[in-house]
């Protein structure tokens, strides 16, 4: 028996055997969940792949099978990816899991900022990961205090 893997992420069919998937990738949000994958093939299928943070429900099964994939919630500040390789026979086709990163939000500066009565600038530093960040005042700021510009300095 040969047997070979390559990155190529073209269905690779050998002989008559044939395997497809609901869908090609499953894609969460950093609170993670549960999502679905009904495997179609010609024979017995299995999966491969070992991640810390995606669990599927079963390795191995049969045409029509649903594997539930647990995600994990994703605490890191970067996206996570992997990769699963469903077989059968001599065809293989992958799974790309996808979770988003959480947000972050550190504030760098001092959290008491004291502004004189003149026309002044105070720069407030933060660390986060939130692309669209909306700016709200409390205690009627909005009337006395101008949002400027947002800085951003290698992905941060």
């Amino acid at each position: 028996m040969i047997w070979s893997c390559s990155d190529n992420e073209e269905l690779t069919n050998g002989d008559n055997d044939t395997i497809s998937l609901s869908k090609d990738i499953i894609q969460m949000d950093r609170d993670g969940g549960n999502a679905t994958i009904i495997v179609t093939s010609s024979d017995d299928w299995r999966l491969s792949g070992i991640c810390d943070w995606a669990h599927p429900s079963v390795t191995s099964g049969k045409n029509g099978d649903v594997v539930t994939f647990t995600i994990d919630p994703n605490e890191l500040d970067e996206k996570r990816t992997a990769t699963f390789k469903f077989f059968t026979g001599s065809s293989v086709i992958p799974l790309h899991v996808e979770s988003q990163s959480a947000y972050v939000m550190d504030l760098l500066s001092d959290e008491v900022l004291s502004i004189a009565k003149e026309k002044n600038t105070v720069r407030i530093e933060l660390n986060t990961n939130v692309a669209e960040l909306t700016i709200t005042y409390s205690d009627g700021g909005e009337n006395w205090l101008t949002f400027d510009r947002r800085d951003e300095f290698g992905g941060k």
